[in-house]
């Protein structure tokens, strides 16, 4: 019996997937936090270089010959924080940096934890030389890379892993404020082969940093993420013609196949995917209002896939006044 439900399950599975298809899609969500509408420009500032000698620079001596992590991979890490950092200011609608170039601050604090503010005076001074509204800061960076051992499955292809801690803080000194402060965890990935490349487990401290940082502006600015959506490819000849125009990205004409299936057909099951895909057409064309429409007469036909693309549409709808209300700049 076991045995049988198992086959029904797989096979209702792989009925299911062929005919579906999934697509990536690009969608803006809200920020975690405000920002004031006047902020426009930011200026970027790396204070995570200790001054030399002291305790701070032996543990990290300690920390390299009993660990796994390499020789400068918190540099390398470093690197990938402002890299994807201003990669991403200069895709993004709300704001952009002040200046390319990263400017760096020694810091003398002992322990991180003891991290004292970035001095107003000198916010001032250098919000004022490059006309910057504010500053990210990276206040504090460190990896950690777990000891690989000689039998550990997870390596045999030359890969590694890696957690990075960061410390961050956005200085607003027009209003001599601090507007966030977070300390926060990422874990990233690295692959490498035997030519040219850069060793895995550099480039996992390097994935972990630059997941910091997009982690970390999509919390104080309205960012782009990258989501899936399912939507339904067979039936008829219409549905196979409409996939080729998604391919494409051409949504209005997709909508035009999928309601000429409404029109012309009287098919329970065809008709739950048709609305179901012209909920999905209406939400790329940027119609949320119909999609949820389509959604639900979708969900009322009896299909169950709507029920959760129908959260989906619900949350969309009400981020749409608060987003709007972050994309705001004076």
């Amino acid at each position: 019996m076991k045995n049988r439900l198992l086959l029904y399950f797989a096979f209702s599975f792989f009925v299911l997937s062929s005919c579906t298809r999934h697509i990536s899609v690009d969608v803006m969500h809200p920020a975690q936090i405000p920002i004031p509408k006047e902020m426009k420009k930011v200026l970027i500032v790396d204070r995570t270089q200790y001054e030399k000698g002291g305790g701070k620079q032996v543990g990290k001596a300690l920390e390299v010959l009993f660990t796994g992590k390499p020789i400068g991979g918190d540099k390398y890490g470093k690197r990938g924080c402002m890299e994807t950092l201003n990669k991403l200011l200069i895709q993004n609608e709300r704001i952009t940096y002040a200046n390319v170039e990263v400017i760096e601050i020694k810091n003398n604090n002992k322990t991180y934890q003891n991290l004292v503010p970035i001095p107003p005076s000198f916010l001032d001074s250098v919000c004022d030389k490059y006309n910057a509204d504010a500053v990210i800061s990276l206040e504090f960076f460190n990896s950690f890379v777990p000891s690989r051992g000689f039998n550990d499955p997870n390596n045999i292809n030359g890969s590694d892993r890696a957690y990075v801690t960061t410390k961050w803080r956005l200085y607003y000194p027009k209003d001599e404020k601090i507007l966030d402060e977070i300390e926060f965890q990422t874990f990233g990935i690295g692959y490498s082969t035997r030519f040219f490349d850069v060793p895995s487990n550099y480039r996992a401290i390097y994935n972990a940093g630059a997941q910091a940082a997009d982690w970390y502006l999509k919390r104080i600015v309205p960012s782009i993420y990258t989501e899936s959506r399912m939507y339904y490819t067979s039936g008829n000849k219409e549905m196979k013609m409409a996939k080729k125009h998604v391919e494409f990205n051409n949504w209005e004409q997709a909508k035009f196949l999928w309601e000429s299936i409404i029109d012309q057909n009287d098919n329970p099951k065809l008709l739950r995917k048709a609305t179901y895909n012209i909920a999905l057409a209406h939400e790329q064309l940027g119609n949320l209002d119909q999609a949820l429409e389509w959604a639900n007469k979708s969900a009322r036909s009896g299909n169950t896939q709507a029920a959760n693309y129908i959260r989906i549409l619900q949350t969309l709808i009400n981020e749409k006044p608060l987003l709007e209300e972050q994309l705001k700049h004076e």
